[in-house]
């Protein structure tokens, strides 16, 4: 699919009629269906069937039906829609989702009961807003586990995704299966590419324990002192946590 995106949207750049100004508005956009009306006094496209949106830089979604705007940029699917985002400078989406809404002027947008992937995060969302330097999820969930039902996963009223520096989840739930584990107010996982933390728990089996997950945390007082937490939950024995005091000299 990410092939396919990159094929056309190259052949769209070989068939423009003056070079490509990427400061200049709006972004030549491609709208492919089995019905089209275009109104060029207002730029108001409508598409039923098939319907493919392809902005050059990147970008499309593939629907049944949809409303747009190749004057305003303005991009309307009330249905199911399948969204990939593989514009440079942007953080790479692949999301399906309803009720979509979407600027390719601006980059923004938003998606509603929405699922997919963010970079190397899967995620799922009553409701998603894009922006140009990041995403953000209301009520949804976030793992690094591809699979449908994950091991573990941890939940937020709100996730934000910084691409390549950080995420930040608000009042987040750490499940186990279906069991929550623990929660906290604020989590912020370090996802730059020379993050020396672990971003989420590590889960594994050995004969001692059987199955177990666990995470370490620390947080600093001082430049010397910090409380560290070694959560660890296993099959056997339950939870086998170590937390304390460290300080260096």
């Amino acid at each position: 699919e990410q092939k396919q995106l990159l094929q056309d949207t190259e052949e769209m750049k070989q068939h423009l009629h003056e070079p490509l100004d990427a400061a200049k508005q709006p972004r030549p956009t491609a709208f492919e269906g089995d019905d089209l009306v275009y109104d060029a006094s207002t730029g108001a496209v409508m598409a039923k069937g098939n319907v493919k949106i392809t902005q050059i830089d990147g970008h499309r979604f593939i629907t049944d039906e949809a409303d747009g705007n190749l004057k305003t940029q303005d991009v309307d699917i009330d249905g199911k829609a399948h969204m990939l985002q593989l514009t440079p400078g942007l953080q790479r989406i692949k999301m399906d989702g309803y009720r979509t809404k979407y600027n390719y002027g601006t980059d923004t947008g938003t998606m509603e009961d929405a699922s997919g992937k963010v970079d190397h995060q899967y995620v799922k969302g009553q409701r998603i807003e894009f922006y140009p330097d990041k995403t953000i999820i209301y009520n949804g969930s976030a793992t690094k586990c591809s699979a449908k039902q994950p091991d573990y996963h941890i939940s937020a009223d709100k996730i934000e995704i910084y691409p390549k520096d950080r995420m930040i989840m608000t009042n987040a739930k750490f499940w186990l299966g279906k069991m929550v584990l623990y929660t906290k107010k604020t989590y912020i996982v370090d996802i730059s590419p020379n993050a020396k933390s672990p971003q989420y728990p590590r889960v594994g089996y050995d004969s001692d324990d059987g199955a177990w997950i666990a995470q370490n945390f620390e947080h600093p007082f001082t430049e010397n002192l910090k409380a560290y937490f070694d959560f660890k939950y296993t099959s056997k024995y339950g939870f086998r946590n170590v937390y304390g005091l460290e300080w260096n000299t």
